[in-house]
């Protein structure tokens, strides 16, 4: 027993010397608040403790999702939102957008990505510098790269159904409903017991209709083309710019709509030229909607303007500023913008201080 314990002391000693160190966290410590005060140092004086303290903060995102295996939040700086469309603007006709989906998953690392809200967002600065520069000793054992799947084919989609829709692929069904605000879906596959996720789900992920690829629950939305969510996460990881075929809502209904419309005016055209032609404004201005040239369209508007219709004045002046139709003359557009107000046009009296600074 003896001589065993000797032989296994030198072994002991060396394994002993082939550990890390116990107490790592000075060194690494030091080199953080080195770091921190040169990343800080460009910065105006009252701006470097708070920038140094989110230095050190991401810094720790990045060690503690290491030593806890599990992938951290990659903070980002975000765009500013976006401004309100001026008042002048709305006032000819443009609409704000709902914004549109974001991809939430990082392809590069695969980490889910949080953007700063400029206004209370939270992420700064000094997280995003001390997160990048902790990340790449570790980045190999943390990233976890992915990449969209292709979009799937026609024959993979199914129409929403409001009750729920069950998709089928190899080894999984998933079953996937919509309430009010949130998105849920149920798996299973593999003989696994179910698994169910939700995510929050504003008005731009109402779905459509729905496919299933590997590990990604594709949705087509009604006005952001496809967007790819993760079924494990529910992060969106992909956004299409597309609709799958004959999916996207209301286009039979709008093409049906739209040839109906041209078929009434190609019946009323007579009656309305008719009318026209006795000076009735309002044919006047059905003629321009019913045109497909601009040119047409501009010519019977300013008609339509000269024999006294307010919508025709408006909308020769909207034209004449856009130089769409016609040569782009704004100040003959100041002109009949100014008419319009002068008969009443709430339109064209927030354009005319809109766009030209007039009271």
């Amino acid at each position: 027993m003896r001589l065993r314990r000797a032989l296994l002391a030198p072994v002991l000693v060396l394994l002993g010397a082939c550990r890390p160190p116990a107490h790592p966290e000075p060194d690494r410590q030091a080199s953080l608040e080195e770091a921190a005060r040169s990343a800080a140092a460009p910065l105006p004086p009252a701006q470097r403790a708070d920038f140094i303290e989110g230095f050190r903060m991401g810094a720790h995102m990045v060690w503690e999702a290491s030593a806890q295996r599990r992938l951290p939040w990659l903070p980002r700086m975000g765009e500013p939102a976006p401004a309100p469309l001026p008042e002048a603007a709305r006032a000819m006709g443009a609409v704000a957008e709902e914004p549109g989906p974001r991809v939430e998953l990082d392809p590069g690392t695969g980490f889910p990505i949080r953007f700063l809200d400029p206004a209370a967002g939270p992420f700064g600065p000094g997280e995003v510098a001390g997160f990048d520069w902790a990340l790449p000793p570790v980045r190999e054992r943390l990233c976890r790269p992915r990449t969209v799947p292709a979009f799937p084919a026609g024959e993979a989609w199914q129409a929403w159904q409001p009750s729920g829709t069950l998709l089928s692929a190899p080894g999984r069904q998933v079953r996937v409903r919509h309430l009010g605000s949130t998105l849920l879906w149920t798996w299973a596959g593999n003989g696994f017991p179910p698994q169910r996720r939700w995510r929050p789900a504003p008005a731009w992920l109402a779905p459509v209709s729905l496919a299933l690829a590997p590990g990604v629950l594709w949705i087509a939305t009604e006005a952001h083309g496809a967007v790819a969510l993760d079924l494990e996460t529910g992060l969106v990881i992909g956004v299409a710019d597309r609709y799958p075929p004959s999916t996207h809502p209301g286009d039979q209904d709008e093409q049906a709509a739209e040839r109906d419309q041209a078929a009434e005016d190609l019946r009323e055209r007579p009656l309305r030229l008719a009318r026209a032609a006795k000076g009735d404004a309002r044919a006047m201005v059905e003629l321009a909607w019913a045109a497909t040239d601009p040119r047409e369209q501009a010519d019977w508007l300013r008609k339509a303007a000269e024999a006294g219709s307010v919508d025709g004045m408006y909308e020769l002046g909207v034209r004449l500023y856009q130089g769409r139709g016609v040569p782009k003359d704004p100040e003959g557009a100041r002109a009949w913008f100014q008419r319009a107000a002068r008969a009443g046009d709430a339109r064209a009296a927030e354009v005319l201080q809109g766009l030209f600074r007039q009271p």
